[in-house]
């Protein structure tokens, strides 16, 4: 293919579009390529909408937030300029989904009520992916039965109109909150449907890293180790920089089940070097959303738009996350340092008394979990208490932790209150 040709005919643009789709999972970098290569071209607006798009998913796919937020809210402006309605929900829904990936729930929620504004029907094709919305938003909200049930009846629309890939999804995220809720028989079997029917790297990816949980929950450390691995493998071809970083995180956390401490140390330099870009790429995804949205709420000043309190509301909100996502990532570093602290006492107790004797005395006037994150590790303690594992005398509060998806100092202060005793009295 030669993409330097000074010219191309429409059939020609039509069929560079659909090559770079079709590779879009699997190599969006040379999709992404595809796409910059039609927008420079200027074709009509309806071309370059769907080259804009396909940009921005080609950035998503490769886990660059920043460039994916950019070039899909310029999609989206160049949709709503159309009269192409099918395209406006396109771009409506790709940034609405990007946007809860990034925490941007006010704005996402926006652009949600544009869509049941605007479209006096909404077409079967898309029924699926709202209400694969609204089951992540449930989902995100811990109402996991309420996205069960609402992954089900997207599945029933996704099948209808042989959207392969989006059933796909649709069983990872199930198997995702049954991972959630324990229920590993029902998690292995929506992993096996993915694992089968998924056609590209970017869905072999997610479905390797949750058989990579399940295998951890299942302390099969051995088969976890593989998974992690291979999934870390592919998302390092794809490249995809988020999912790089969790499996980077589980490997971590399985080498400290195991005690290597050799692995552990060297996956924990990795997982905070990794950690440290994924958030700085989302932190500037949220300013380029802010960007945009101010620059856009000029124009439609310029134009003399009367709405234009609902672009303030957005930049109120979006201007509040911003606040928000600073505090969170301070709050972040403080307590991976302190969770790290832990872990290196589990791993060299003498060595590590003095100083979490030092970190106890300065937060022991405080409280340092949050009411909901104290709920949500008491139901993990009881689920955990009726099962097989509390049996365990081998069990550590290191290990627990881990699978709680928490830091021992949490999980030791939420026992301390609740149970009344320390963890060795508590296990015992």
């Amino acid at each position: 293919m030669v993409l330097n040709a000074p010219a191309q005919n429409n059939a020609t643009i039509a069929s560079l579009l659909k090559e770079a789709e079709s590779n879009l999972y699997s190599q969006p970098e040379q999709s992404g390529k595809i796409a910059d290569y039609i927008i420079s071209q200027k074709e009509d607006n309806l071309t370059n909408t769907e080259a804009t798009l396909l940009l921005a998913k080609s950035f998503f796919v490769r886990g660059n937030y920043n460039e994916a937020a950019k070039n899909a809210l310029q999609a989206k402006k160049l949709a709503d300029g159309s009269s192409n309605d099918t395209l406006k929900l396109k771009t409506k829904i790709f940034a609405i989904q990007l946007l809860r990936e990034l925490g941007l729930n006010i704005v996402a929620e926006n652009y949600l009520q544009e869509i049941k504004a605007s479209a006096k029907s909404i077409s079967a094709k898309f029924k699926g992916e709202m209400l694969q919305d609204k089951a992540f938003v449930n989902s995100k909200a811990n109402n996991f039965s309420e996205a069960i049930s609402l992954l089900n009846q997207a599945k029933i629309h996704f099948e209808e109109n042989k959207q392969h890939f989006l059933l796909n999804e649709a069983n990872i995220a199930l198997s995702e909150i049954y991972l959630k809720t324990s229920r590993l028989d029902s998690a292995r079997i929506y992993l096996q449907k993915a694992q089968t029917n998924s056609e590209n790297d970017y869905q072999k990816v997610q479905v390797l890293y949750n058989f990579g949980n399940l295998y951890f929950s299942q302390k099969a450390y051995a088969k976890a180790l593989k998974a992690y691995q291979q999934s870390l493998d592919l998302s390092l071809k794809l490249p995809n920089k988020i999912y790089e970083n969790k499996n980077v995180e589980r490997l971590t956390v399985t080498y400290l089940a195991l005690e290597d401490k050799q692995q552990f140390f060297s996956y924990k330099q990795k997982a905070n070097t990794t950690a440290t870009e994924v958030e700085t790429d989302k932190t500037l995804a949220v300013n380029s959303v802010y960007n945009f949205t101010n620059n856009y709420q000029k124009e439609l000043s310029e134009k003399s738009i009367v709405d234009a309190r609902f672009w303030i509301y957005i930049l109120a909100g979006v201007l509040l996350f911003i606040f928000v996502i600073g505090y969170t990532i301070n709050y972040l570093y403080k307590s991976k340092t302190k969770e790290y602290s832990a872990i290196y006492k589990y791993l060299s107790p003498k060595e590590a008394l003095a100083y979490a004797n030092s970190e106890n005395e300065k937060n022991e006037k405080s409280s340092l979990v949050s009411e909901e994150t104290e709920q949500l590790l008491l139901q993990k303690l009881h689920r955990f208490e009726a099962s097989q594992k509390f049996t365990n005398p081998d069990m550590s509060i290191a290990v627990l932790a881990a699978q709680f998806d928490t830091n021992t100092k949490y999980l030791s202060e939420v026992i301390n209150r609740q149970k009344g005793k320390n963890f060795n009295s508590y296990i015992n």
